[in-house]
């Protein structure tokens, strides 16, 4: 309990959620891990990004599990991705790319040190959302932002947020009835940047009010401040030099504020000094001292501290992830009765379950075939069909499962 409080205190939480948090944790002791839930759009390893899943990390190694949506939705309309990604990756279906890039954010949070995971995309919750009929969840969705009045809120969001963030409270207060595979009991906890928490607070005012839940629930933890650098929807990310980041920076208009929050909220989860640009030349000073020291320096000068520094940040974090690795296989959800058929038909082969067995990542097709005894094209056959059903790739020309295992819901499997 004293490391989950010192944790929290790098973290904003309001004084009611904090004495409901802190029972919440005494009573889970022993009954499971409480769970937290974080919802986000990725396209590129940027320093938002980063910082939040490096708080989440945080929240990890402390006993949370931690659930991750995707907002597949979000990518696939974002300027970016079909200014630039699309052209890259063309190629590939809508579905491939959003598997890439949730296999992205996977490897990269198990990278940075978040075991307890499961990642989901927001149309994979949609669709279940929408399939309990019996449950409403989505006229009680809708009942609620009738309740909402923005201008009471004094909430300032893209339209899509507006559809978003209300989903992510719902999704977070039932999630144990959309995947009760996974989740037995309602997620307790919501991660958020302080920006979304005045849309976050009024929806579980709303649900609370219209007796949806019994308390105001998730409890919300919010990150410090996270300036964002966002021009023609491009942030500094991994994979940029100096210059094109620098290029971003100059078109920024930050204020004073902005500068502080970047130094100490961001680059500290990696930096401990950093160097800066001054009239007298470039220093290397701890963090702290930063802001004083660029207070009378001219934009130029903090425009190249800021970029020089950004790029420090995002080539550290991605020397320390390195070895991203392939995330670890999860088991599979069966979406639909046809997808369940096909599976059944080709799982009920005694030589694909003993295909299964053997790739484990160590042996190629042709060494898999001598191993069961089989020609090696039916054994390349039996491995194209285990590809296609999303159970097995190769990598290395090693073959490796996908899948730990499979997850059938009856009641969303067979209703499709």
């Amino acid at each position: 309990m004293e490391a989950i409080t010192k944790t929290l205190d790098s973290f904003t939480v309001s004084t009611q959620d904090r004495e409901t948090l802190k029972s919440v944790l005494e009573n889970s002791a022993g009954k499971g891990a409480p769970t937290i839930f974080y919802s986000l759009t990725h396209l590129k390893y940027n320093y938002i990004t980063l910082t939040h899943l490096f708080n989440l990390a945080k929240l990890s190694k402390v006993g949370f599990n931690v659930v991750l949506v995707l907002w597949d939705m979000n990518i696939l309309s974002n300027p970016y991705f079909k200014k630039v990604e699309f052209e890259k990756y063309r190629s590939l279906t809508s579905e491939e790319y959003i598997k890439k890039k949730k296999d992205e954010i996977t490897s990269l949070a198990n990278a940075l040190g978040i075991s307890n995971l499961n990642t989901y995309t927001s149309s994979e919750l949609w669709a279940r959302f929408m399939q309990q009929k019996e449950k409403a969840f989505f006229a009680k969705y809708y009942s609620v932002l009738g309740l909402m009045d923005l201008d009471e809120h004094d909430l300032n969001e893209k339209l899509n947020y507006l559809i978003q963030l209300p989903a992510d409270v719902f999704f977070a207060n039932f999630f144990h009835e959309l995947y009760p595979e996974d989740q037995k009991k309602p997620i307790e906890v919501m991660y958020s940047a302080p920006q979304r928490k005045m849309l976050y607070y009024a929806t579980r005012k709303a649900m609370y009010n219209e007796g949806l839940t019994s308390t105001e629930r998730p409890l919300i933890i919010l990150s410090k401040d996270i300036p964002r650098i966002d021009i023609d929807s491009q942030i500094p990310h991994w994979g940029m030099s100096v210059s094109e980041i620098s290029q971003i920076v100059s078109k920024w208009h930050f204020e004073k504020e902005d500068l502080q929050n970047l130094y100490k909220n961001v680059f500290n989860t990696l930096l401990s000094e950093v160097t800066i640009t001054t009239r007298k030349g470039k220093k290397i000073l701890p963090l702290e001292k930063v802001p004083e020291a660029l207070k009378n320096e001219s934009k130029e000068n903090i425009t190249a501290s800021l970029s020089n520094n950004l790029f420090s940040y995002l080539q550290k974090a991605k020397e320390s992830t390195k070895n991203l690795e392939d995330p670890e296989p999860q088991f599979q959800t069966v979406k639909t009765k046809k997808q369940l058929k096909q599976l059944s038909a080709l799982l009920k082969s005694e030589n694909v379950m003993k295909i299964l067995v053997l790739a484990n990542g160590t042996r190629t097709i042709s060494e898999i075939a001598k191993d069961i005894n089989m020609q090696l094209s039916n054994t390349s056959q039996y491995i194209t069909k285990l590809k296609k059903a999303g159970l097995v790739t190769t990598k290395n020309k090693k073959v490796t499962r996908t899948a730990r295992g499979l997850k059938i819901n009856f009641e969303i499997s067979l209703a499709n």
